[in-house]
């Protein structure tokens, strides 16, 4: 289960949704790197490289559990 990232527009939300999801979260950026977002230093590892002007375009989410990846993308349609 995968889909591409839009906009963020609070990286703070973001990360609450992410530490509210069950299970693993993965990130996979376009040069084929993949971080565990459940994992604070991966997921600060993810924020640094948005912080360096990648796009996050750049990047695909995907998910262990189909319950995680529905309020994900719920959260994302609101944004």
């Amino acid at each position: 289960m995968e889909f591409s990232i839009r906009d963020i527009s609070s990286v703070q939300d973001f990360a609450d949704l992410i530490d509210s999801c069950s299970h693993d979260v993965y990130v996979e950026s376009v040069s084929g790197d993949r971080l565990n977002l459940k994992s604070t230093l991966t997921r600060f590892a993810f924020m640094t490289k948005l912080a360096s002007g990648q796009r996050n375009s750049d990047f695909r989410l995907f998910f262990s559990n189909t319950d995680d990846e529905k309020k994900v993308r719920s959260y994302m349609s609101t944004v």
